[in-house]
Formats: structure tokens, C-alpha cells, sequence
């Protein structure tokens, strides 16, 4: 059963007349009283549209403030709604490579491997979802809004365009000026190379600018 299925005006009575009241359980009226709350009555005031997968991590906590319930079970129910199809397809047509590329920041880069912060719950669900689908061995254990995936599995799981993006976006955010050719990505390891001299080129410079501060500090 979606939105879809009802005038939007009306969803939570609708839905309820359709499935019956004593049918409804007590989890899933919480669901649908959200989902009329902050997606229909947009009781938080957020401006333009929104939906589950674009909710960012403020807006989040807004909600937790304005319904009284923890962050946590604002995620878990931003997953529910993502799931239950009471969304329109196109609110929810973000791909896993347009997140990964959405968060891509040079503050996160490591030698061989991306690391970014994902803290929309949807967002990270659909990436996990992918790299699970790909048998993608990636890590979150060290915090579980932080997916580590190694630059060989986003070599072996991507297509070139698709790791053109990444490497464009770790080209624009970290300033570097090494020349990326989309051709030579459907080379094994081509992209793996390109990836760690960016990494290179960034570290390099944080280590530079550490350094001249030092220098300036001790000439004062």
C-alpha cells in the first residue's frame, strides 16, 4: 500500500478506513502518524520538499526534538517509511554512486581505502544494500555511520564513469591537479592508482602546511 493509493491530504485516515483500525498494529500506526507528521503536515516547517533519503542529519535531530522520541528511532522509522512505499519513486532516486560521491571528503581520505561519513540512515541503507548485492567487502566498525570500502572493491564493483565521478569529486575537494581520462578506468587498477595519488597529493600538502605553521610559530 502507497501514498499513492490516497489523496495525500487525507493519508492517515485513509489508510486507516482501507486497513481497519483494530488491523493496524501498534508499530505501524507509529510508522504512518510519523509519516503525516514530518512528511505531510511538515510539522519541523522544513522548506521545499523533502523526503526520507534527503533528510539531513539537523534536520534529524529536529524531528527527535519536535516528536519527542530519540534520534535513533527517528532512523529506524525514516528506514521504515524509505521501505514501506508510501514515498513516490522519484523523492527516492538517489544511487548508491551519487551518495558516495555526495560525501566525499578530503578530511576522510586514507591510503587505500574511501572513507565518508554518511549520516542520513536511508542514504547509508542504500549504499550497504549495494555493496552487499556486489559481495563488496567494506567495514563500519569502527563507527556505523562511517563505511570504509577499499579503492580494489571500488575498482572491481564500478563502472568507469561510474569511478570517474569519485575521482573527479576527490579532484575537486582536495584541489588536485593530477589529469584523470575517463577511457583508461576500464583498466584493472588504473583507478586505484589515480585514487592514491590524490590521497598522496593531499597528504603531502597537510603534512606542508603543518609544518609552515610550526615555522611561523617559532619566528614569533
Amino acid at each position: 500500500m502507497t501514498s499513492g493509493d490516497f489523496e495525500k491530504g487525507n493519508f492517515l485516515s485513509n489508510y486507516i478506513l482501507e486497513r481497519g483500525l483494530l488491523n493496524v498494529s501498534k508499530s505501524e500506526y507509529e510508522k504512518i502518524v510519523f509519516y503525516e507528521l514530518v512528511f505531510i503536515k511538515n510539522v519541523c516547517d522544513f522548506p521545499d520538499e523533502f523526503s526520507t533519503s534527503s533528510i539531513s542529519s539537523a534536520q534529524l535531530y529536529s524531528i527527535a526534538e519536535k516528536l519527542k522520541i530519540k534520534p535513533s528511532k527517528v532512523a529506524s522509522l525514516l528506514k521504515d517509511i524509505f521501505y514501506s512505499g508510501f514515498e513516490k519513486t522519484e523523492n527516492n532516486s538517489s544511487s548508491s554512486i551519487e551518495i558516495i560521491c555526495k560525501y566525499i571528503s578530503k578530511d576522510r581520505f586514507e591510503k587505500e581505502e574511501l572513507s565518508i561519513l554518511i549520516a542520513n540512515p536511508v542514504e547509508q541503507e542504500i549504499v550497504e544494500r549495494f555493496l552487499l548485492e556486489n559481495n563488496a567487502r567494506y567495514d563500519t566498525s569502527f563507527n556505523r555511520k562511517i563505511i570504509k570500502i577499499q579503492f580494489t572493491v571500488l575498482d572491481e564493483i564500478f563502472n568507469a564513469e561510474a569511478k570517474n565521478k569519485i575521482l573527479q569529486k576527490m579532484k575537486e575537494v582536495s584541489d588536485s591537479k593530477i589529469d584523470i581520462k575517463l577511457e583508461s578506468f576500464n583498466t584493472k587498477g588504473k583507478f586505484v592508482e589515480a585514487a592514491k595519488s590524490i590521497v598522496s597529493f593531499v597528504l603531502q600538502t597537510t603534512v606542508q602546511a603543518a609544518v609552515q605553521v610550526m615555522t611561523e610559530k617559532k619566528l614569533k
